[in-house]
């Protein structure tokens, strides 16, 4: 490493230079595997990866990195060394990648279901989304596979639905993938689904469905976010609350109607718009995001509270955040312009985009 001059050689010699250093650490790995200290592996490996960075921005370079890794893998798995797991998650992302670039499949499965015995359940999250597209592409049976997850983990049941939905080729397979992930992080009531139904969203724009069904998850996906943080629209909806109650007064004095039938049908109402908004491509329903819109400019949260950028960082990993953050706004900032590009009405479109520079603002009142 030391005779690496990035300034004056030329980029094919600092690559052979950083190959023959790979090479030389790999054989550190291996001595160390062959002596049963786990220590010189892992220890090995980590200098291996120093070395190998500059190599992974050229295919060619990628090409070659496969074999070290492997035999960096197989050294890992000899000694059962798992001390540095953060580490193993880079070290199996770098391999995968390689070896998804070369399309070999089967190598590719073999090593994931290597890698399962020895590196912790906490950070196996690279090894089941690498798992589902092997076995995607080798025309295995993936549900078989996600049944073997453990329940318990919502988060990484839902990313590897989500990453069978992007590996593979079948649009019935996506569509069912993408649903199946949004089910499950709605049944943890967890913010992540937001990312998911932007996703969904757009795959749905992409694949030639109806407008109206990607304007359903769009504002799905704002309602949910809004349902997160108290405050927003409140006085708006007990507003419409007491308009309706002061009509439905008014109309069954003039009818001679029960108030309570208009409450069953209302109930009824209800029940069928909550199920048709869990139905992915449902019809179009009339979000609570519609109803906040023009709220969203002229009053901001109730219980908004600047927050520190840690503050921020903590939340951005909380499932259930007690308050919106940078994160969320910006994903608030995407909804709202995808929805202007979609809508056909001039005041639709200025309405969507007043909204998002609302949010767009508020990002940067959270950033100072």
């Amino acid at each position: 490493m030391k005779l690496l001059d990035t300034q004056k050689q030329e980029k094919e010699s600092q690559d052979k230079l950083l190959h023959m250093s790979v090479s030389h650490f790999v054989e550190a790995c291996s001595l160390g595997a062959k002596t049963g200290i786990s220590f010189l592996v892992l220890e090995g490996a980590k200098m291996m990866w120093n070395a190998l960075i500059p190599l992974l921005d050229q295919p060619h370079n990628r090409k070659l990195l496969i074999a070290p890794l492997t035999s960096v893998h197989n050294n890992l798995k000899a000694v059962n060394e798992s001390g540095d797991p953060d580490f193993l998650v880079l070290l199996y992302s770098a391999l995968f990648a390689c070896i998804q670039e070369q399309k070999d499949w089967k190598t590719g499965e073999h090593i994931v279901e290597e890698a399962f015995k020895y590196v912790p359940a906490t950070h196996q999250k690279v090894l089941w989304e690498a798992k589902m597209l092997f076995l995607s592409k080798l025309g295995k049976n993936v549900l078989n596979a996600i049944s073997n997850m453990k329940e318990s983990n919502a988060s990484l049941m839902a990313k590897v639905w989500v990453k069978l939905a992007r590996s593979s080729s079948n649009q019935l397979e996506q569509h069912s993938a993408y649903n199946k992930a949004i089910e499950i992080l709605r049944k943890e009531e967890s913010v992540e689904v937001v990312e998911v139904l932007l996703e969904y969203a757009e795959w749905l724009q992409r694949s030639k469905y109806s407008t109206q069904d990607v304007e359903d998850q769009l504002l799905l996906g704002v309602d949910l976010l809004m349902d997160f943080e108290p405050g927003w629209g409140e006085d708006e909806d007990e507003e419409e609350l007491a308009e309706g109650d002061q009509a439905e007064e008014a109309k069954t004095r003039k009818t001679g109607k029960s108030k309570s039938s208009k409450v069953s049908k209302g109930s009824k109402a209800m029940t069928k718009k909550s199920a048709m908004k869990s139905k992915a491509g449902g019809k179009s329903l009339k979000s609570k995001a519609s109803k906040r819109s023009t709220s969203l400019r002229s009053k901001t949260s109730k219980a908004s509270k600047k927050t520190t950028t840690a503050l921020s960082k903590r939340q951005e990993e909380e499932s259930q955040p007690q308050f919106l953050n940078c994160s969320h706004f910006e994903k608030l900032v995407r909804i709202h312009s995808m929805l202007a590009t979609l809508a056909v009405d001039a005041n639709k479109q200025r309405e969507y985009a007043l909204d998002a520079h609302f949010f767009v603002m508020k990002m940067w009142e959270q950033s100072f």
